[in-house]
């Protein structure tokens, strides 16, 4: 299975790859190799001396600069001893592996056929369009991650659940980044943190406008004599109906005679 992992920088593509894909997946004995700062010495210390077996971990070298960028790094024989599961795989940012641009035919035949050989792979990317077409068509679940810098917070971030590259987005979320997870991996390796979390500060939510308390302080007194009676904003328009309704029943006209009396009258004078 191929999943895809989509999100701009500090959108909290990181944050969301370990905490419910890594963890999860060494919590159920299963092997991954990646190229994600894991920090395999605390989570050994919290999941267990044996999960520090589970993780591989792929570094640039200098005669393979670009990880999982060749058929070697796919090269696992691993399984697990009851489900049969083979090594899942997770790229941060696979778009260098697998760049649109650079066409390699080995590894895309690698990717229409690993299912074969138990291989699951979560693909980590800044954008969609910069990963080669054949992959992209493969992926069965796109996320699609955004943090919520836009309404003034740099605690969350909003999760999409995507059915296929091109397909309908079937859950929507909102998450929190906890702390406690921070300690499971090595984020802003580039540095850059301090310039990406400061932005939020400067951008308020809409609900701490002064607008918006502004209206809310004035409709509460509002909303007080509405409902305890002192204020009634239908005032006047019972009246207003009930002459409406008089007015018309008087200038209804009176229904048509039957001919039978009218012939009557003609016969019958009125006393």
């Amino acid at each position: 299975m191929i999943n895809i992992l989509e999100g701009t920088i500090g959108s909290g593509k990181s944050y969301e790859a370990v905490v419910y894909h890594a963890l999860p997946i060494l919590q159920s004995g299963r092997k991954i190799k990646t190229n994600l700062p894991l920090n395999v010495e605390f989570i050994s210390l919290v999941l267990g001396d044996h999960v520090a077996d589970l993780i591989e971990l792929v570094e640039p070298t200098a005669e393979n600069p670009i990880p999982f960028s060749t058929i070697v790094d796919y090269q696992d024989e691993w399984r697990h001893p009851e489900t049969n599961q083979g090594t899942y795989f997770i790229i941060d940012e696979c778009h260098k592996a697998l760049s649109k641009q650079k066409y390699n035919q080995p590894l895309m035949e690698y990717y229409a056929e690993s299912r074969h050989a138990g291989h699951d792979h979560l693909l980590i990317t800044q954008s969609c369009r910069k990963i080669a077409r054949d992959i992209v068509d493969m992926a069965q679940l796109v996320y699609r991650v955004r943090k919520n810098t836009a309404l003034g917070s740099s605690t969350s971030y909003v999760r999409k659940v995507q059915d296929g590259y091109r397909g309908e987005v079937v859950n929507t979320s909102i998450r929190r980044y906890e702390k406690k997870y921070f300690k499971y991996y090595q984020s802003h390796t580039q540095s850059n943190a301090a310039v990406m979390e400061a932005n939020a500060k400067d951008i308020k939510p809409i609900w701490q406008n002064w607008s918006v308390y502004g209206f809310g302080l004035t409709m509460l007194p509002l909303c007080y004599m509405v409902y305890a009676g002192k204020l009634n904003i239908f005032n006047g328009q019972e009246e207003h109906f009930a002459a409406m309704e008089q007015e018309q029943a008087i200038n209804v006209p009176p229904p048509p005679i039957p001919k039978y009396k009218q012939v009557a009258d003609e016969i019958i004078p009125p006393v």
